[in-house]
């Protein structure tokens, strides 16, 4: 009973196409040890040895043509670092995260900002440490020296940015893991791409599944305009001068720095329609029969992206009102409201899951040729 325990967790290591086959055939052998002069445990340490030397990637064993899987691996390692990535530049760029003021903030609000940034921070290092782990599913399946050139990067880099925040190392150290990470990433995607040919026209999708996931990623980007515009002309200004309305502290600008209301709203507008017009775009082509390959992942990818977008560059579309503020009232430039504080981790979250998205690709079904494999891109 023992031995046959271990065996059944040996299998669970092998390639799930061959798991009962091979378990099958050890149980056999484990019973007819005896006969044979062998000891059970001589079984369980053959089955051992075979586990670790199968070749993980043959066409027999994956279901798919050579290469498809550690591929994938690789990908979503690649996703997974991207989106870590994206979250700790944000926690880096607000100096761990926007702390809102006013009289209209309650400490409920402050408190639930801060777990965000708490919980936001330890993702992104999840989210490393499992793409470290695909990384080398990847370079043990791949066996070519590229892969484990990246596997090696992708671990030694993360530890390394670890161990400089940890101990308060020289920036050197901290930028030598930078260096590594990025270095990890660029190898990987190299593994990624491969030699063989990017395909994007497999995958497709009908209108009826692709419109709903335009609609509501348009809306959403709509929603995060709206809030980020109104933000940036009425809320931002109450909460940086707080004693005075909102008519009084324009006013005020416009007397002593010569603000221009019209200038900040022509910005601001500029910054809408832009983004506004690049989700109106993507609903257009996601809505036209002839655009089979606008799938509702590749949809969601780019509404989300255009999101993280717009939350970024907010911040040039509202740098001379900010500014404006600062030098009228004696202020920083920084936002401080609400919204300001909520939209960062919003921008975050939805490039996050873009790049996450990215790296899930689904597998090819259909695939019935030698060089059909998993595309290398979007």
């Amino acid at each position: 009973m023992k031995g046959d325990v271990v065996l059944r967790i040996i299998a669970l290591m092998l390639p799930g196409a061959v798991r009962a086959r091979y378990l099958e055939e050890w149980r056999a052998d484990s019973l007819a040890a005896a006969d044979a002069g062998l000891r059970r445990r001589d079984i369980a340490r053959g089955a051992a040895a075979l586990t670790l030397t199968i070749d993980r990637d043959l066409p027999a064993h994956t279901m798919e043509p050579r290469g498809a899987v550690p591929r994938r691996f690789t990908r979503r390692g690649l996703g997974l670092f991207a989106a870590a990535a994206v979250v700790l530049t944000g926690a880096w760029l607000t100096n761990g995260g926007i702390v809102p003021e006013g009289r209209d903030v309650s400490p409920q609000a402050l408190v639930t900002l801060s777990a965000v940034a708490w919980i936001s921070f330890r993702l992104a290092i999840l989210a490393v440490l499992v793409g470290v782990l695909y990384f080398g599913r990847a370079a043990i399946m791949a066996r070519s020296t590229l892969a484990r050139i990246a596997t090696a990067a992708a671990v030694t880099g993360p530890v390394t940015i670890a161990l400089a925040v940890t101990f308060d190392a020289h920036r050197t150290v901290m930028l030598a893991g930078i260096l590594l990470s990025a270095f990890g990433f660029l190898v990987g995607l190299v593994v990624v791409t491969g030699p063989s040919p990017i395909s994007l026209e497999r995958r497709v999708a009908s209108r009826s599944k692709r419109i709903p996931v335009a609609l509501l990623g348009v809306a959403a980007v709509g929603m995060v305009i709206v809030i980020g515009a109104v933000d940036l002309l009425v809320w931002n200004p109450q909460s940086k001068v707080p004693a005075l309305s909102f008519d009084a502290i324009y006013a005020r600008m416009i007397e002593v720095d010569q603000f221009s209301p019209s200038t900040a709203i022509v910005g601001v507008t500029l910054w809408a329609a832009f983004w506004g017009g690049l989700a109106v775009t993507v609903f257009i082509l996601a809505a036209r029969r002839s655009q089979m390959w606008m799938t509702p992942r590749r949809v969601s990818m780019l509404l989300l992206s255009i999101i993280g977008g717009a939350v970024f560059f907010r911040f040039f579309a509202g740098f001379s009102i900010g500014m404006s503020i600062a030098d009228t009232f004696g202020t920083n430039g920084a936002s401080t409201s609400i919204a300001s504080a909520v939209l960062p981790y919003v921008g975050q979250l939805a490039l996050a899951t873009a790049a996450i998205l990215s790296g899930w690709a689904p597998k090819i079904r259909n695939a019935d040729t030698p060089e059909a494999g998993d595309v290398a891109v979007a």
